[in-house]
């Protein structure tokens, strides 16, 4: 006799939250010597029509559901059906658990009779139901009366001859049978009036309250649910959940196992593949641990194999393994043999694949998920060995398990804490097992705490974006993102990422944007990738991602995301509400790629001939007319009826040329950005600094700069206000794909502002194995672009290095960077091309060379006639681009250069005179002014060099001024937006002259010639002076003014420091410098 519990017990035992909490008190009282009794004397209490509603109430359950009532005389003794079928829809009898598969597609009549004699009654009933010739394709003939089996298939078999038609007959047996094994006692109390029923003493554990009422939505939502997508997508869903509840609520076994039927054929025809394996394994889960029936999961488990084993999914193994520890714990305990459960077999394929997934590389947590079940697989056979040795290694391979899941997020460590937990009471003595448990305690604390630190930061940064403060929003959230890079908090990481996505796109910065919808869009679909299947939250996330490619001009990535929209529109089961909103939105998009297609060039146009289909398809038709009008080919929107017969083609080229104009269009990039054999070129702003990223053709060039470019904005991306001061209005970033080249390498050229990044050919960003590489590499990128153009404000020299460390900025840059693999992981590319969506295009459109095109006008600026006034300089910048760096100052030629003086000459009265700066560095400076030449030519004409000369920096002494060499600007002038941020550098340089006596004749010459020479200038061992003069540059503005005049919003303020003494003239109250002065104290202690 096996002394082992059975697995209900278990079950219960160890999980008893997954079993019903109500208190069965109250119970039916009713014997089978009573019921027997009750049915033997209907007729004397005279209850044949109270035997017919019960026995059609039982037959509803135990046959089929779709039973009309009888409306004619009593008792059927006219030779009609007591009750018949009615025909019912597949859709609908496929939601059935109750019943006998077919009776909802056949026509099947029923008689019930109380009479002693059953056999003649039977005969006349089934003749009469005959004589309808209603043509049933069953006949089903229930009796109270006690019938011998030999006598009741005589009879059955005597009228199948006779009639040609199925007959059963069910007697008092089967309905004793049905009521006692399936639990139908309430049927005889409430229509046979059989038995007691105690219903005070019924108590209603809470959950189950709420499983019944879920429970009882749930079917009526499966009842009433209609056919589109969407609606049949969610039956599949709510089909399992059902059961499932069922199971918890622990109904009779009939009901449950029905639930789980309905639920397997629901998900074989219309789920997921990850649906229907999860549908069969929980039915035989259920079967083994609510009812102790091993057979579903033996039956089954090739069913399950061949599902698991179709994608390298470890989770999918992960239940496979499951059923196989529990096929060995049974052989252990000696319910069945190894043979009967094919144990070796089985055995063997699962470790093989289990080997199979633990090597791919590629995906590492993946990978270390199908070392632990490796390990998990060995646990079980030295368990049955009982092998402390065996035992030992198992334990040490978990520890180095959780040794590697630092640092991998996806890994799920719960799965190996709860296998911990169980063996915890049972595992022999040993270190190994002791080192394990503490290993995993701590690692699982950390992960908690951190999972509680990552909400605390969410909130936080939900906040400050509702507050529309990108910046500060990305504070908190990037660092909210690291904290829930664990399997365990996969719906927070989602959600962060998505907020964390839309703060980016707030701030200006598209590709950190692109790159963390992306990963949003990654994690939302494998949170959907489950019993639930597809999930609303996919909408708003796509959604996203979208309207980012848009902005960025990857229009097949827009193409490829749009497409799955239109099917989410299908199979989602949204609202009313939320399917128009969808519908918008793409009408949105539509409207969008509309004014981006107008405003193209020839290139892009002739490389999107075969898009118009695809338009159609995607049923963005606005943007497919606008395509074929511009490529030339009007005419088949006439032949196909896109343009109405009222409208015309002249009417389409105005809505065009309307389109080109449009506010949205202003932003939308002028190129497309896609794989099709041509270089990559994007501009990005960050700090104000515009950074212009080049590469090759190839698709390697082209995934390599998307994940520098990625990279650097997250990493710069709150740096506006934390001592980061830009003072380069250029960079240029090019990327060169290198053979023979060891390992990546920088070179940065201060001269023309260009950094050149040269990767090996052989790393490869799109294989995992170089992700370290790549990571390591884009730290040492964005540290390297930030010396080039930017410095760290000495006021705040402790903020930026604080920054890194407090807001996770070099994780929240690099971890989600690398936007090709998140594309793999959805569209099975790296790079989305044209050409995989060629499947939706039937014909080609080449451009033809008398295409029309768009004459584009100014855009139509919302804001136009506003005026509003400068920014606040207090006032924190919330975008990248409200920044614009404004410079002629390369501050690294001018730090190599050495700027350390003035000096004025004359050349008589038919020359100007000369301002000379000078260097202590000859060539240094030489490049300096090449470089003006190059840019501003031989004579200043537009005054781009600002000079300046204020004199009364020193009331001590009044001889002494201050050079500020800076660019020139007029916002008005220069049409700038005063809404922004100006900065740019500039050099200052105070003069100590004993009297102004050179300086006031410089100023005499200057006023009579009204122009003056710059020159570069450097002082000989000797002192003497050597001037440049091939590199000089005529200018004819020089702005002397005295310090006290100088205010706030006067470019020259920059010039003076918080210390100064400036001179005010005697009768000078309240000078313009005074607000200066104290506006730079008030920023100074800010920082």
């Amino acid at each position: 006799m096996n002394n082992f519990p059975r697995p209900s017990e278990i079950m219960r035992h160890n999980r008893p939250y997954l079993f019903s909490d109500s208190k069965t008190e109250g119970v039916y009282i009713l014997a089978k010597s009573e019921l027997s009794h009750h049915l033997e004397s209907l007729t004397q209490r005279n209850q044949h029509q109270d035997f017919e509603i019960f026995a059609r109430k039982l037959c509803e359950r135990e046959i089929c559901p779709n039973l009309r009532p009888q409306t004619g005389p009593e008792g059927g003794g006219d030779g009609k059906v007591d009750t018949e079928t009615y025909s019912v829809a597949p859709e609908i009898s496929d939601r059935w658990f109750q019943g006998l598969p077919g009776s909802g597609a056949e026509r099947w009549g029923f008689a019930f009779s109380a009479k002693e004699k059953w056999a003649p009654k039977v005969r006349s009933d089934v003749q009469g139901i005959v004589d309808t010739g209603r043509s049933y394709d069953r006949i089903i003939f229930v009796t109270s009366r006690a019938a011998r089996s030999k006598d009741r298939l005589r009879v059955e078999d005597e009228l199948v001859k006779k009639f040609n038609v199925p007959v059963t007959i069910h007697d008092r047996s089967w309905i004793i049978d049905r009521v006692f094994e399936h639990d139908h006692k309430d049927l005889a109390y409430e229509y046979l009036k059989a038995g007691q029923y105690d219903e005070s003493k019924m108590v209603v554990g809470p959950r189950d309250f709420e499983r019944r009422k879920t429970l009882d939505a749930l079917e009526e939502r499966i009842a009433k649910g209609g056919q589109n997508g969407g609606e049949i997508t969610q039956r599949v869903v709510d089909a399992l959940e059902a059961a499932q509840l069922s199971r918890m609520l622990e109904r009779p076994r009939i009901e449950t196992v029905g639930r789980f039927d309905r639920a397997i054929k629901l998900a074989k025809k219309h789920g997921t593949r990850r649906q229907k394996m999860q549908a069969i394994y929980e039915g035989a889960w259920t079967d083994l641990w609510w009812f102790d029936e091993i057979d579903a999961i033996n039956e089954s488990y090739e069913e399950i194999e061949a599902l698991a084993f179709e994608e390298n999914h470890a989770d999918d193994i992960s239940k496979l393994s499951n059923l196989y520890t529990v096929l060995t714990a049974r052989v252990m305990q000696g319910w069945e043999g190894a043979e009967e459960l094919e144990i070796e077999a089985r055995g063997e394929r699962l470790r093989v694949k289990v080997q199979e997934i633990s090597a791919d590389a590629s995906r590492p947590n993946n990978a270390l998920y199908g070392k632990a079940l490796g390990h998990l697989l060995e646990l079980s056979s030295a368990s049955v060995k009982t092998d402390v040795e065996s035992l030992d290694a198992v334990w040490n391979g978990l520890s180095d398990v959780i040794d590697q899941a630092h640092g991998l997020g996806e890994f799920p460590a719960e799965m190996i804490d709860q296998v911990i937990d169980a063996l915890q009471p049972f595992a022999p003595a040993s270190d190994a097992f002791d080192a394990l448990v503490l290993k995993l305690a701590e690692f699982m604390g950390e992960r908690a705490k951190e999972g509680k630190a990552g909400k605390i930061l969410f909130r936080r940064g939900e906040q400050r974006l509702e507050a529309e403060e990108p910046i500060e929003a990305i504070r908190w959230l990037g660092k909210a993102s690291i904290y829930f890079m664990k399997e365990e908090y996969a719906e927070e990481q989602f959600e962060t990422l998505y907020c964390l996505s839309v703060a980016y796109r707030g701030a200006g910065l598209l590709w950190a944007a692109r790159a963390t919808s992306l990963s949003a869009l990654v994690r939302m679909v494998i949170l959907s990738d489950g019993t639930d299947g597809p999930r609303p939250e996919l909408v708003p996330s796509a959604s996203l991602f979208a309207m980012i490619s848009i902005q960025l001009g990857r229009f097949v990535d827009a193409l490829n995301v749009i497409l799955w929209l239109n099917s989410l529109h299908e199979v989602l089961p949204l609202s009313d509400e939320g399917r128009e909103g969808l519908r918008n939105k793409l009408l949105e998009f539509d409207r969008l790629l509309m004014c981006q297609i107008v405003n193209l060039e020839a290139d892009d146009l002739r490389a999107l001939s075969t898009v118009p289909d695809m338009l159609e398809k995607l049923r963005l038709f606005s943007a497919r007319m606008a395509l074929i009008l511009l490529l030339g080919h009007a005419e088949s929107l006439e032949q196909d009826g896109s343009i109405p017969e009222e409208g015309s083609i002249d009417e389409l080229k105005e809505l065009a040329e309307l389109a080109a104009v449009q506010p949205a269009a202003r932003d939308l990039p002028k190129r497309l950005l896609m794989y099709q054999n041509r270089e990559f070129e994007a501009s990005v702003i960050l700090l104000g600094v515009k950074v212009k990223f080049t590469a090759d053709a190839s698709v390697f060039g082209h995934l390599l700069c998307e994940a520098h470019i990625g990279a650097l904005e997250g990493f710069l991306a709150t740096s506006i206000e934390t001592g980061m001061l830009a003072h380069a209005s250029e960079l240029s970033v090019s990327v060169e794909i290198c053979e023979d080249l060891g390992e990546p390498d920088i070179i940065f050229d201060p001269g023309s502002m260009m950094l050149t990044v040269k990767w090996p050919v052989e790393l490869d960003v799109r294989d995992v194995a170089h992700h370290q590489t790549l990571c390591d590499h884009l730290i040492d990128f964005c540290a390297r672009v930030i010396d080039a153009i930017a410095v760290v404000n000495p006021d705040k020299d402790n903020g930026f290095m604080s920054q890194l460390v407090d807001e996770f900025v070099i994780q929240r840059s690099i971890s989600f960077s690398n936007a090709c693999i998140g594309n793999h992981r959805l569209f099975g590319t790296h790079a989305s091309t044209i050409a995989g969506l060629q499947f939706l295009s039937e014909r080609e459109y080449q451009l033809k060379s008398d295409a029309p095109t768009v004459i584009r006008g100014a855009f139509l600026d919302e804001r136009r006639g506003e005026d509003e006034g400068f920014t606040d300089p207090e006032k924190i910048v919330q975008s990248h681009r409200g920044c614009v760096v404004e410079s002629i100052i390369n501050l690294h030629l001018w730090d190599r250069a050495g700027w350390n003086g003035i000096m004025f000459a004359g050349y008589g009265p038919a020359y100007p005179p000369m301002l000379a700066l000078i260097f202590r560095d000859e060539q240094t400076a030489c490049s300096i002014f090449s470089g003006w030449r190059d840019k501003f030519g031989s004579r200043d004409k537009e005054d781009a060099i600002r000079i300046a000369l204020l004199r009364g920096v020193d009331a001590q002494h009044p001889s002494h001024y201050r050079a500020s060499i800076s660019k020139n600007f007029d916002p008005k002038k220069d049409g700038l937006d005063p809404s922004k941020k100006f900065m740019q550098a500039s050099r200052m340089l105070t003069m100590t002259p004993p009297n102004s006596n050179n300086l006031d004749t410089f100023l005499s010459d200057f006023e009579e010639k009204q122009c003056f020479i710059l020159a570069p200038a450097v002082l000989g061992p000797e002192g003497e002076p050597q001037f440049f003069t091939d590199l000089s540059i005529l200018k004819r503005m020089l702005y002397v003014r005295e310090a006290w005049e100088v205010g706030v919003h006067d470019q020259d303020g920059m010039a003076l420091r918080s210390d100064d003494n400036i001179l005010v003239p005697d009768g000078i109250e309240n000078p313009p410098c005074f607000e200066l002065m104290e506006l730079k104290k008030r920023l100074r202690e800010a920082r």
